[in-house]
C-alpha cells in the first residue's frame, strides 16, 4: 500500500516523495512472472499488458490509482499522469491490428464518481473507439456488486460496451463476503473471448459467526437469475431496461449487490432511480442518461444519493 493512503505520484516525482520503492517491490513479487516489456510499465506506473492465450485474448491491467480523486497528486496532472492513456491506445492498437481480444482490469471503475473527470472521459473516449477489440471490463472498488453499460458518445441510445464491477470478500461496510467467477468463451480458432456468464458466492457472515464455520454459498449467476442468454452490451443494457419495468427483478439486484445484506429491507423510488443511474454512468459524474428514470425524484435529488454512494 503506498504511503499516505491514496498517494500515487507520477513517475517524474522523485526522492522522497516517490513511491517508487513499491512499484520496485511489486516488480519483485512478480518478477518470475515477468517479460521485460512488462517489467517497464510496472515500475513506471504499475500497469501492464499480457497476451494469456494462444487464441489471442490479451489482458491489459490498469493502475486505476492515476484517476483516483484521492490521490491529491492529480492536482498537478489529471489528464494522463503516468502517460498510461497514451500507452493503453498504443496497445489497443496493436491488439486490433493483430486480432485479438482485450479485458481490460483494474480497482476503480473509470464511470464511477471516485475517478477524476478528465481521465474517465478520455478512456471512455477510448473504449468507444476500440469497442469491437475490448470485450471485457472488470474492476472492483466500490465493494458491491454492481454493473456499469457504455454508450456510445454520438448516439447515447447504443450501447456499445460494460463494465462489471465485482463484489469484495471483505465486508467493510456492514456487507456479507463475497467473490465472483466468470466463465469466459474458451481457447480455440475463432473463439469471441467473450463473457458467457458470470456467478457469485457469498459467506453468511452472521451464520459464520454463529457456528464457527465459514461457509460459501451459491448466490446467483447472471445465465439463471437474470435470465441472460448472452452478455453482449446490448444484452446489459435490456437488462437495466428491465430493471426500469419490472420491480421485483430489480429488488433482486438491490440483494445482490451487498451480497444479501441489504442496508433496508426494500429500495424505494429514489433509491432505485440513484442506483439505475449509476448503471447508466460510464463518465465520471456524467449523469445525462439519467433525467428520465422512473420514480417521484429529481435529477438533483439523483446527484446527491450518487455523491453519497460514491462516500463509499
Amino acid at each position: 500500500e503506498s504511503a499516505p493512503c491514496n498517494s500515487f505520484p507520477p513517475p517524474y516525482i522523485t526522492g522522497s516523495n516517490s513511491n517508487q520503492w513499491l512499484l520496485n517491490a511489486v516488480y519483485e513479487e512478480w518478477s518470475e512472472w515477468l517479460s521485460p516489456y512488462q517489467r517497464d510499465t510496472i515500475k513506471k506506473g504499475g500497469y501492464y499488458s499480457t497476451l494469456v492465450t494462444k487464441s489471442g485474448l490479451r489482458v491489459i491491467s490498469l493502475q486505476t490509482n492515476y484517476c483516483n480523486k484521492g490521490n491529491w497528486w492529480l492536482l498537478i496532472n489529471s489528464t494522463d499522469p503516468a502517460d498510461q492513456l497514451r500507452w493503453l491506445v498504443n496497445e489497443l492498437t496493436l491488439a486490433e491490428e493483430n486480432g485479438q481480444k482485450v479485458h481490460i482490469i483494474g480497482h476503480i471503475p473509470p464511470g464511477h464518481g471516485d475517478c477524476a473527470k478528465t481521465w474517465s472521459y478520455n478512456y471512455h473516449k477510448i473504449i468507444n473507439r476500440f469497442e469491437s477489440t475490448v470485450v471485457g471490463q472488470f474492476f472492483g472498488h466500490s465493494h458491491v456488486d454492481e454493473l456499469q453499460v457504455y454508450y456510445d458518445e454520438q448516439n447515447t441510445s447504443r450501447p456499445m460496451n460494460f463494465a462489471l464491477i465485482g463484489p469484495s470478500v471483505t465486508t467493510y461496510t456492514n456487507f456479507n463476503m463475497g467473490y465472483r467467477i466468470y466463465t469466459i468463451d474458451g481457447d480455440y480458432t475463432n473463439t469471441t473471448n467473450s463473457l458467457l456468464d458470470f456467478e457469485t458466492f457469498y459467506m453468511n457472515i452472521t451464520d459464520a459467526n454463529l457456528s464457527n464455520v465459514p461457509k460459501w454459498i451459491h448466490e446467483y449467476s447472471a445465465s439463471k437469475d437474470y435470465h441472460m442468454t448472452h452478455c453482449f452490451p446490448q444484452d446489459f443494457d435490456n437488462l437495466v431496461k428491465r430493471f426500469e419495468k419490472d420491480d421485483s427483478l430489480f429488488q433482486k439486484y438491490y440483494n445482490y449487490m451487498t451480497k444479501l445484506h441489504p442496508p433496508t429491507p426494500h429500495c424505494d423510488s429514489g433509491c432505485k432511480a440513484t442506483i439505475i443511474c449509476a448503471m447508466k454512468t460510464s463518465r465520471s459524474g456524467d449523469h445525462s442518461l439519467c433525467d428520465n428514470l422512473p420514480g417521484e425524484i429529481t435529477i438533483e435529488e439523483i446527484h446527491a444519493k450518487m455523491k453519497l454512494l460514491q462516500a463509499c
